[in-house]
């Protein structure tokens, strides 16, 4: 059985932030309400076409030093 531990856990969540009230503004018989209650969020990170899990990596990486 290996010894291996856990020692550190960071995270890292993309800028850009998209809301239920952005949804809203582009889907007007979607109200920000009625989209929490069926997909029980408020809003959610959405990458760029530039950031990648390697990307991510690096941020992380340089975090934890």
């Amino acid at each position: 059985m290996s010894k291996s531990k856990i020692r550190h856990i960071e995270t890292y969540s993309p800028k850009n932030i998209l809301t239920n009230d952005m949804i809203s503004e582009e889907l007007p018989s979607r109200s920000s309400k009625n989209i929490e209650s069926q997909l029980g969020i408020k809003s959610r990170y959405i990458v760029d076409n530039n950031e990648t899990a390697f990307e991510f990596s690096r941020i992380l990486s340089k975090k934890k030093n």
